[in-house]
């Protein structure tokens, strides 16, 4: 099956590609408007060309829904940005169901959340770095702050690609295979190019039903 394209709405011109099988761009809504969500399969990819992304400060958000029948086991990407083989990126993941940043160039599991996500309910994630620090929230609350080492938009222009459901290149882990795709709903992903306040993130995680 050949690569679908998904029109971006934000008015940017920034299309997304769907290679294959497994995603749906029909799936009901998370956020409570008339706008549909992706429903991805584990083998389902959506990714933008991230080249003219060069900010050093950085905002990704999404608002997701594991079915209760999945219970997060296992490794689900949610977001994550592909700087190459040789210049691996940030992954926002839920691992054996609980919210996890994977970051290769700070320590590999960077922030592990402390408890166990809630299957058959939505969920808001939210990534936030700046030039030194990089904090993971969920349901509007942080779950964990720490340094931050490597660019928020790794690799050479070109090569950077932002993956919504599935996992950057060359990341591996024991008795799991590579691209650790999500399998449910994801909805209002969004890239900002500065730091959203504690505040603001409540907001849109409470504006979802999600806090």
């Amino acid at each position: 099956m050949g690569a679908t394209i998904a029109v971006d709405a934000s008015g940017m011109s920034r299309p997304g590609v769907i290679p294959g099988s497994g995603v749906s761009l029909a799936a009901t809504g998370l956020a409570g408007d008339a706008d549909t969500a992706v429903k991805v399969s584990a083998s389902g990819i959506y990714r933008v060309d991230e080249s003219w992304m060069v900010a050093t400060t950085i905002t990704v958000e999404a608002i997701i829904f594991m079915s209760p029948s999945d219970s997060y086991a296992s490794y689900h990407c949610v977001v994550s940005l592909d700087g190459g083989a040789s210049a691996r990126g940030w992954n926002i993941y839920i691992r054996d169901g609980k919210p996890l940043l994977f970051n290769p160039s700070d320590g590999n599991d960077v922030i592990v959340g402390p408890s166990v996500l809630a299957s058959g309910v939505k969920h808001h994630i939210a990534y936030v770095a700046t030039s030194g620090s990089q904090s993971l929230y969920v349901d509007g609350a942080v779950v964990g702050s720490v340094a931050r080492s490597m660019p928020a938009y790794p690799g050479a222009p070109g090569n950077r690609m932002l993956k919504v459901g599935t996992s950057s290149a060359g990341v591996s882990f024991a008795n799991n295979s590579f691209p650790f795709g999500a399998n449910g709903i994801l909805d209002e992903v969004a890239v900002y190019t500065s730091a959203l306040s504690a505040a603001r993130i409540l907001a849109h995680a409470q504006a979802c039903g999600a806090a």
